[in-house]
C-alpha cells in the first residue's frame, strides 16, 4: 500500500470521527454473577447488522496487519486458546467474543479515546487487540498486564472494552490521553459499560435512587441512562434468585435496546462455555456450545451467518470458512457503512487476504483452509 493511499484512508477516518461518531453511541455490556453462574451480556448497536460467528483456532502463528499505521512494528504471537467471535469487518477483526478459557472481551464506542503515541512496543489495531487477548489469555489480570508489552493503535474506531474472566473478575479498559485507564475489583463497583467513560457513568449513576441519589430510574436511550438501567437491573437480580440467569440477562439487554439501532443481542455463559444470541433480522434465539467445536489448527475453521434462519442449537450448521466468505462480508460491511463506502477495493482486498498469512504451527505451513478455494 502506498503512503499516499494510506494518507487518504486516514483522512476518511478523521472525517468519520468528527461527523459520524454519534452513530456508534449505543452499545451496552455487563457481567452478571450469581454464585455458581456467570454470564456476560452485550448489545451491538450500529447502522448495519451484517455479521458472522467465526471459530478461531489455537496454535496459529500470527503477525498483526497494521492497516492504517504501516510504519509501526507489528505484534507477533502464537494463539494459545481457541475462541469464537462475532465479526462484522472481517476475520481476525472481532467486535467481541469468548475463548475456551471463558474469557470474554467486548468493545463499545467511546468518543474521546486517545490511544498511546508511538514507542518501542510492537503495535496492533483496536479490533485485532480483541483477538490477541482471546488468543493469549485466560484472566483479566493478564489482559491488563499485556499493555506493558504491546501498544494498541487506532485502525478505524475509538473504543473501550469490558472484559470478564471465568472467575467473575471484570475490568473496564479505556485509553485516555494516550494511557491505559482501567477499573477492576474495588474500583469497579458496577460491572457495566456503555459509551461514556466509566468514571462519568458512575458519577451519573450516583445521582439516582438505590445508588445514593434521589432521581428516579431514567428511561432514555442515552449512554448514561442505559448504564444506569443496566446497573439497577444487576442489583435487582441479586435480590431475586428465582430468575433464570440467561433469561434475565436478555431482559437487561431488552431494557437497553435501541429501537432503531440494536442489531445483535448476545449472552455468554462463561461457566458452561455456551453462547446465546439473536439478531434484529433473525430474532429467533440461537445457541452453541464450545464442546461441539474442534479448536486444533489442523482442521478447517468454521463460520455461520448470524442471520441464519436456524434456531436453537446451531452448532451443526456451521460451514467451512473461506476467503470468499470473508471478502463478501468485508464488502457488504464497508459498502454499507456511510463513511467507509469510498474505501477502494484495493484496500478491502488487502484486508480480506490478511488471514491467508496465518500459519498453523503444527503443520508449519500456511493454513490451506484460509486460501481461496
Amino acid at each position: 500500500m502506498t503512503k499516499s493511499f494510506t494518507k487518504l484512508l486516514i483522512v476518511v477516518l478523521l472525517i468519520f470521527f468528527v461527523h459520524f461518531s454519534p452513530l456508534l453511541d449505543a452499545c451496552t455490556t455487563f457481567c452478571l454473577k450469581d454464585g455458581t453462574r456467570l454470564v456476560f451480556g452485550r448489545s451491538y448497536d450500529w447502522g448495519i447488522g451484517y455479521g458472522y460467528v467465526m471459530v478461531n483456532k489455537r496454535d496459529l502463528i500470527k503477525k498483526a496487519l497494521n492497516f492504517f499505521d504501516p510504519e509501526s512494528k507489528p505484534v507477533e504471537w502464537v494463539s494459545k486458546y481457541g475462541s469464537i467471535t462475532f465479526n462484522q469487518y472481517g476475520k481476525e477483526n472481532p467486535m467481541g467474543g469468548m475463548n475456551e478459557a471463558g474469557l470474554v472481551v467486548e468493545v463499545m464506542w467511546l468518543a474521546g479515546t486517545r490511544f498511546p503515541a508511538a514507542d518501542s512496543r510492537p503495535a496492533l489495531g483496536e479490533l485485532p487487540w480483541v483477538q490477541y487477548q482471546l488468543d493469549n489469555f485466560s484472566t483479566v489480570k493478564e489482559v491488563i498486564e499485556s499493555n506493558s508489552s504491546i501498544r494498541i493503535i487506532i485502525n478505524s474506531q475509538p473504543i473501550h472494552f469490558l472484559v470478564c474472566d471465568r472467575t467473575g473478575e471484570a475490568a473496564t479498559i479505556e485509553f485516555l490521553d494516550g494511557k491505559m485507564v482501567y477499573h477492576t475489583k474495588d474500583t469497579l463497583p458496577v460491572d457495566v459499560l456503555a459509551n461514556n467513560t466509566y468514571e462519568d457513568s458512575m458519577q451519573h449513576l450516583r445521582g439516582h435512587k438505590d445508588f445514593g441519589g434521589d432521581r428516579p430510574m431514567p428511561t432514555s436511550e442515552s449512554s448514561l441512562d442505559r448504564f444506569t438501567r443496566a446497573a439497577y437491573m444487576l442489583q435487582q437480580y441479586r435480590q431475586d434468585k428465582g430468575l433464570d440467569i440467561i433469561d434475565y440477562a436478555f431482559s437487561i439487554l431488552e431494557s437497553v435496546k435501541q429501537e432503531r439501532g440494536t442489531q445483535w443481542s448476545i449472552v455468554y455463559d462463561q461457566k458452561e462455555l455456551a453462547v446465546y444470541f439473536k439478531t434484529k433480522d433473525a430474532p429467533k434465539m440461537k445457541s452453541f456450545l464450545f464442546k461441539d467445536f474442534d479448536f486444533t489448527c489442523v482442521t478447517p475453521s468454521s463460520v455461520i451467518n448470524m442471520h441464519t434462519n436456524k434456531s436453537g442449537d446451531i452448532s451443526q450448521y456451521f460451514i467451512e470458512y473461506s476467503s470468499l466468505i470473508n471478502r463478501k462480508l468485508i464488502g457488504l460491511s464497508f459498502r454499507g457503512t456511510d463513511f467507509l463506502q469510498d474505501i477502494p477495493d484495493e484496500a478491502l482486498d488487502q484486508l480480506s487476504r490478511y488471514p491467508e498469512s496465518i500459519i498453523c504451527r503444527i503443520k508449519k505451513v500456511a493454513c490451506p483452509h484460509l486460501f481461496f478455494p
